[in-house]
């Protein structure tokens, strides 16, 4: 099944959410890299609305690049890292 991604229009700010199934990991951070493979954001800290479901509000500027955009979720708990990669498009 192929999830749809999310269209936004740059300059605007983009709310990515995921539930994880570790109740209370070690730590939960993104890396958001544009259509250019450009890491934008670098394993910033997600925050934690209610258990399992973390947040982050990536900011788009007008002048980033437009296409598409991944998302990493890295989760770790102890020695055990969980990866969730997350698509959406940024267009002007």
């Amino acid at each position: 099944m192929v999830k749809r991604i999310e269209t936004y229009k740059l300059g605007t700010s983009v709310h990515l959410s995921d539930v994880i199934s570790e109740p209370n990991p070690d730590t939960v951070t993104i890396t958001i890299k544009d259509s250019s493979d450009i890491v934008k954001i670098d394993e910033a800290t997600m925050t934690k609305a209610v258990s399992k479901v973390y947040f982050y509000i990536y900011q788009s500027a007008t002048t980033d690049n437009e296409g598409d955009y991944v998302a990493t979720i890295e989760v770790t708990k102890g020695i055990y890292t969980s990866l969730i990669s997350r698509a959406f498009t940024l267009l002007e």
